[in-house]
């Protein structure tokens, strides 16, 4: 399956012209970016579907698949993390008590800085553009029209 996605990966890259993930290459080609970089960029994204994908039909190799699906003798199914209950993709990104004091944390208050920092340039608090990742929120951001905390 894997070999597949590559292989048409190529092709696409090769025409450009054609559908690359639902939108057309135009404007993100080789004219744009060397064909050494095109080539990889295209397969790091059908590397990213391709585990979404696993991900939505709960397909990830977590004990839980492996107890009730493949069957392996061994396997008692817990999470490693915590051992308190089955290790499904629902329960590691959502309900693991050993993930949720940090993992969860981070990754809220990383969502909560790029809502602020798009509240904060609709609002004309802030001038320059940064990335997310390297936003530094204000405490409290206030002018005549909008109050930002």
């Amino acid at each position: 399956m894997f070999s597949v996605g590559l292989k048409s990966a190529i092709l696409t890259i090769e025409r450009p012209q054609k559908y690359v993930l639902g939108r057309t290459a135009t404007g993100f080609g080789p004219q744009h970016i060397s064909a050494a970089a095109f080539n990889v960029i295209t397969v790091i994204i059908i590397i990213i579907i391709i585990i979404i994908t696993a991900i939505q039909d709960q397909v990830i190799l977590t004990r839980n698949y492996k107890k009730y699906i493949l069957k392996q003798p061994g396997t008692d199914g817990l999470c490693r993390r915590c051992g308190k209950q089955s290790e499904t993709i629902q329960y590691i990104t959502a309900s693991c008590e050993q993930l949720a004091p940090t993992d969860y944390v981070k990754r809220h208050d990383g969502l909560a800085k790029i809502i602020h920092q798009k509240l904060a340039e609709a609002a004309e608090f802030i001038d320059n553009k940064s990335l997310h990742y390297k936003f530094t929120p204000a405490n409290v951001l206030e002018n005549k029209s909008f109050k930002l905390y």
